[in-house]
């Protein structure tokens, strides 16, 4: 990585496991835990880089953006960090 590049997603990262992971916790739950997180937004920003090609209308692209909102909101409520009612 360059020197001066913000690090956001390891920002985000860091924040996550502070909620989500004991303080006692090992070194392989950390170890596994930082290896989901940044799978995921590994994952999430391959996807959106795929929807957002040359070939598509930003109108295409704002749709299939909606609707990758649309399931990380659904899975935020399936998770109960929030209920249906909280997101309008």
């Amino acid at each position: 990585m360059k020197k001066g590049n913000p690090r956001v997603i390891h920002t985000l990262c860091s924040s996550y496991l502070n909620e989500v992971v004991p303080v006692d916790a090992g070194t392989s739950q950390i170890k596994e835990t930082r290896l989901a997180f940044m799978s995921g937004a590994i994952a999430a920003y391959g996807t959106i880089l795929h929807h957002m090609d040359d070939s598509n209308s930003e109108d295409v692209i704002m749709k299939k953006l909606e609707f990758l909102n649309e399931e990380f909101e659904a899975f935020k409520v399936e998770m109960g960090v929030y209920k249906e009612d909280d997101n309008a």
